[in-house]
């Protein structure tokens, strides 16, 4: 299973890379709303995943290659694409198909790509392709087809649909979304939203800041879907600022933004950049938006390598203003103990850094991680803690199992 995703991925990648560098025949260039923008690794360009057969044809191709002549028809040419065996070579005359194809074209292709799926054929990365395009061509004939013709438990073809469609008209697709006593696909909503944000956050941004805390397009979902467009359209460079200027438009219920900077923690941590990320983090500290989890996905990038770079990551941050916890120490005393196996590192480092202001949070958690495995200890920092609260609390939770 997992060697069929790799290749789809990396086959969707090169479709990325192909259809956002080629002219469209269309109003606009595709290239500037293209949500298939995907960089092009080096290693796709190779060849294909050794030690795979050939997928079955179709149909057998003729001695002509070209697309558009040898068959006579646009459908014919298709067939005759996907009759290639080798996927990178494939997917490039795909992608040709699918600039040169009209609205026309679109039905005889989908019944072609339900063919070879109904045989087990499966071109993931050309029908994602195919629909994305159909979607921004005849997005409600697209709509239509699908809903006659898929079994509605399959919505691999909705969240491309709905892209190629907002890569077009971002509020035309919601007003479809939208009618009266139609049930809201979330999936659509996520196409919408990450092809919208990345190429138009801020016209996106307040169309949700102006619907209402209950409306669908406020659902987790949607915000993950519209962070990663941000994150597209803006980068590590913007998305602390941009971030700022949109959740501070927001009043009252601050869920949608929350669930915003949660979903950009999750694309810090994918960024091999901890000092950028930790930027990030600290700036929404005391935010109204901040969330810890979002937080504890920024660190992610420190969590390997030397043990004790968790927690100074940890203790470089500032204490919530209001409250005055420092976020992260029990995932950092967490990792190192139990993950880590490294159960005097924390002690050692408390010893090495008496003057950090966060130490007697430090104490206690390391005090509650150790009280299954070593009550003593666990006794020992949990009395250190100089805030008498706070240690009268740490010494009252080794008695509880619960805790």
């Amino acid at each position: 299973m997992n060697r069929v995703v790799l290749t789809a991925g990396w086959v969707l990648s090169l479709a990325a890379a192909l259809w956002a560098g080629r002219a469209v025949r269309e109003s606009a260039p595709a290239a500037e709303r293209n949500p298939f923008r995907i960089p092009l690794a080096p290693e796709v360009a190779s060849k294909p995943e050794p030690g795979k057969a050939p997928e079955e044809s179709l149909t057998q191709p003729t001695a002509d290659e070209n697309t558009n002549t040898s068959s006579g028809s646009m459908l014919a040419g298709m067939k005759e694409v996907l009759a290639d065996p080798s996927g990178v070579s494939r997917m490039e005359k795909w992608v040709a198909c699918m600039a040169s194809a009209t609205a026309a074209d679109m039905q005889g292709a989908a019944e072609l790509l339900e063919e070879a799926r109904h045989k087990g054929r499966f071109y993931f990365a050309e029908t994602g392709l195919f629909w994305n395009r159909w979607g921004s061509l005849d997005p409600r004939a697209a709509v239509a087809w699908k809903g006659e013709h898929i079994n509605n438990d399959d919505n691999s073809p909705s969240h491309q649909l709905a892209a190629g469609w907002a890569s077009r008209d971002p509020l035309g697709v919601l007003e479809w979304i939208r009618e009266p006593g139609k049930f809201i696909d979330p999936t659509l909503l996520e196409g919408t939203f990450s092809t919208w944000a990345a190429s138009d956050p801020s016209a996106a941004g307040a169309y949700i800041i102006d619907a209402s805390p209950d409306d669908p397009v406020r659902s987790p979902r949607t915000a993950a879907a519209f962070a990663k467009g941000v994150w597209q359209s803006k980068g590590k460079a913007g998305v602390t600022a941009w971030l700022d200027t949109f959740a501070g438009r927001f009043q009252g219920d601050m869920t949608f933004p929350r669930e915003v900077f949660k979903s950009l923690g999750r694309a810090w941590s994918q960024s091999n950049d901890g000092p950028a990320a930790l930027d990030f983090a600290r700036s929404h500290i005391g935010k109204p938006w901040f969330d810890p989890e979002g937080l504890h996905n920024c660190l992610e990038p420190f969590k390997t390598g030397e043990p004790g770079k968790l927690m100074d990551a940890v203790a470089s941050l500032p204490p919530d203003p209001g409250t005055g916890e420092y976020y992260g120490v029990r995932l950092a005393v967490v990792k190192w103990v139990r993950v880590r196996k490294d159960p005097e590192g924390p002690g050692q480092w408390l010893t090495a850094h008496p003057d950090f202001a966060g130490s007697d949070q430090v104490a206690a958690a390391y005090a509650s991680v150790l009280k299954d495995t070593d009550p003593a200890a666990a006794q020992h920092w949990a009395g250190s803690i100089k805030e008498e609260a706070l240690r009268t609390n740490a010494l009252k939770n080794l008695q509880d199992p619960s805790k």
